[in-house]
């Protein structure tokens, strides 16, 4: 499914999807094809050593993000039908010092 959307790039570099044609720097606005983009900004590690994630994602669509410490052996940390493009998750369990894998999937597992 595709769409068509109006789209602001904003100072952090992440589209706005919201706002009104001609209220944009200099009433410019851009038109972009945006065929359900969906990725996870890189992550932030938060002084208590817990892993915050942002997720982009499409609205109204059922997404999951998973996390894993060898690549084979997959959890799901949330399964949810966003209400806006962008989801904070918080992964409620520090890493310590094993390696922590995040991937980002349609639908629910």
């Amino acid at each position: 499914m595709f769409s068509i959307e109006l789209a602001q790039p904003a100072v952090s570099g992440l589209l706005g999807l919201s706002f009104e044609p001609g209220s944009g720097a200099d009433d410019v606005v851009h038109a972009l094809l945006l065929a359900g983009l969906m990725r996870l900004a890189p992550p932030k590690i938060l002084e208590n050593g817990r892993v915050s994630l942002s997720l982009i994602v499409p609205v109204n669509e059922a997404i999951t993000l998973e996390r894993s410490a060898d690549l084979t052996r997959w959890q799901s940390l949330l399964t949810t039908t966003a209400t806006t493009n962008r989801v904070e998750v918080l992964d409620p369990d520090p890493p310590g010092d094993a390696a922590r894998f995040y991937r980002l999937r349609r639908g629910s597992f």
